[in-house]
């Protein structure tokens, strides 16, 4: 629960300033959080037995620079530097403004950097390093902090030992899409979209969507989407799985952008506040999953895959069969729904210029 906790903190404080507080906020909690923080940048410099004792602060001022941490050990100045995305750089600037020598300004940052003359560490590096010095007597806390540290910075680790020869499985069903979603019955005409979205991390092409891409854990195809009820413009949905979990999850997505998802969006939120679509056979009840990503704020309707218990012992035909009839039983309820008034408070897609303007016209799906 304490992880859950610490994991939706970070899906609403994720920012460098945040990042900052959390861990300053566990080095005053924990001198042995403490001792390893400090251990990390400046081993070489600082005992192990005095660096408990040392009382780290948040940020020090000083002509329009503004390091995120600052000490003093034996009347020495040390600093340290959090870097999420952001690749303005103050090495140079730190150095002489506050007059120390290099290795005492410690840098950490949250994708690969060299600098000449100084030592970057890393995010990732960091949560595999105090991930090894959990005391017995604070691991509740300390692993909730872990659980921020992983959210806040998007680390992907895992320490599920691999299986390679079940990746083929991943191939299968990426190139399974085309024949999943291939549909024209009385209630909708579906057909993957291979030229839309074509461009970015987000694209088919690229084997993503709105959220991330293969690097995330996540595969799958856009489709285009016609309801035979008008009442429902066309748009797209995706179709794919999201293989970032031991329990890997094939679902449907509907984004709130206004060129993918926003006409079936808008029906399903007051359907979903209103819990007026449960679950199906094959289909978990839509769940909304606001998006925790820096690169964009597109949000998202989600129907999940609830496979039969003897999914993985049949063939592959009889597999893409029944996601199918997922596939379908997603899409006819969709088709069926009645629309409720709140619906018609939805009148805008939300506007995102990290994403506009890459989406193709529906013209060429």
């Amino acid at each position: 629960m304490l992880n859950f906790f610490f994991e939706k903190l970070a899906s609403r404080l994720k920012s460098e300033n945040d990042l900052s507080d959390i861990t300053w906020a566990m080095a005053h909690t924990s001198s042995k959080f403490t001792t390893a923080f400090i251990q990390f940048f400046f081993k070489d410099i600082i005992p192990v037995e005095k660096s408990s004792s040392i009382f780290i602060e948040r940020e020090w001022s000083k002509d329009n620079s503004r390091p995120d941490f600052y000490f003093t050990y034996e009347d020495n100045h040390f600093l340290i530097e959090n870097k999420i995305y952001d690749r303005e750089q103050h090495f140079e600037e730190y150095v002489k403004v506050f007059d120390i020598p290099n290795n005492h300004l410690g840098y950490i940052t949250n994708y690969p950097l060299k600098m000449e003359g100084f030592t970057v560490h890393t995010w990732r590096e960091f949560y595999n390093y105090i991930s090894k010095l959990i005391p017995d007597d604070e691991s509740d806390l300390w692993n909730a902090y872990l659980s921020y540290l992983k959210k806040c910075c998007n680390l992907n680790i895992s320490t599920t030992p691999m299986k390679l020869k079940e990746t083929y499985s991943l191939f299968t069903l990426y190139h399974s899409i085309e024949d999943i979603v291939s549909f024209s019955n009385e209630y909708f005409q579906t057909v993957v979209a291979d030229n839309a979205f074509n461009k970015g991390w987000f694209s088919n092409r690229a084997g993503g969507n709105f959220k991330g891409g293969p690097t995330d854990g996540i595969m799958g195809k856009y489709f285009h989407v016609s309801f035979k009820d008008s009442s429902i413009e066309e748009t797209y949905g995706w179709f794919g799985v999201y293989f970032n979990f031991e329990e890997p999850v094939i679902c449907i997505a509907f984004f709130n952008f206004e060129g993918c998802g926003w006409p079936v969006y808008k029906r399903l939120f007051p359907l979903y506040i209103n819990q007026k679509m449960p679950e199906g056979n094959l289909c978990s009840d839509p769940y909304l999953e606001e998006q925790d990503d820096s690169r964009s704020t597109v949000d998202a309707f989600f129907f999940d895959f609830l496979p039969p218990e003897d999914f993985e012992n049949t063939t592959l035909e009889e597999q893409k069969e029944v996601l199918r009839k997922f596939f379908s039983e997603v899409m006819t309820k969709i088709a069926l729904s009645e629309p409720l008034e709140d619906e018609n408070t939805l009148t805008t897609a939300p506007a995102d210029s990290s994403i506009s303007g890459e989406e193709e016209s529906m013209e060429n799906y």
